[in-house]
């Protein structure tokens, strides 16, 4: 049968190591290593939300490449000349 000793002495054991691997991740975390606890501010739903904006608002580039088309078909239903 296991004596209890060894599970207590195991138990602890992880326990220390679990501490040390934990300050190990955040020391590797204050160098710009890894990102441990302090993760930025970007993750699935942000992602998607984005995603979601720039369906719903067009850039100001597209914009602007819009309304040049607009006023092309103007200038050619007035009779304009190409340049």
């Amino acid at each position: 049968m296991i004596k209890i000793g060894i599970v207590f002495a195991t138990l602890v054991a992880l326990i220390v190591a679990g501490f040390f691997l934990h300050r190990f991740c955040l020391q590797l975390e204050a160098r710009g290593y890894i990102y441990y606890r302090n993760r930025p501010e970007s993750g699935a739903i942000s992602g998607a939300m984005r995603e979601l904006d720039q369906l719903v608002r067009p850039t100001t580039e597209h914009t602007i490449q819009a309304e040049g088309n607009l006023y092309a078909k103007e200038d050619d239903e007035q009779g304009g000349e190409d340049l």
